[in-house]
């Protein structure tokens, strides 16, 4: 895992690596919204990469990152489901869910 942050991005090191990867004319990793990218077993998320529709916003970030991880994880497990589940539909949390829809709480009360 390379985590690299801050105001100025770095990206000279993916020209000088050895791996065979796909980069932007901004010397960006090429790849697609959930992730994809030519090097398998690489997943990378934020300003490191760049995609059709890719914002460069903090935002963006967080999904690209979610996005990796998903993939990361169908990478090393592929009976895995492929789309990863918010909170809210996880079984874990199914009790709870209906709980809060039974008494019809307001939301500031949660």
């Amino acid at each position: 895992m390379l985590v690299n942050h801050g105001y100025e991005r770095e990206l000279g090191f993916l020209k000088e690596t050895s791996l065979a990867l796909n980069l932007t004319e901004n010397q960006q990793i090429a790849s697609s919204a959930d992730a994809h990218k030519n090097v398998e077993g690489l997943f990378a998320a934020g300003d490191v990469m760049a995609h059709e529709g890719k914002l460069n916003l903090l935002a963006d970030a967080f999904q690209d990152a979610g996005n990796a991880v998903n993939a990361a994880k169908q990478y090393i497990d592929p009976s895995t489901q492929a789309k990863g589940k918010v909170s809210s539909h996880n079984e874990v949390f199914s009790a709870r869910n209906a709980s809060i829809k039974r008494t019809k709480m307001p939301l500031s009360f949660l």
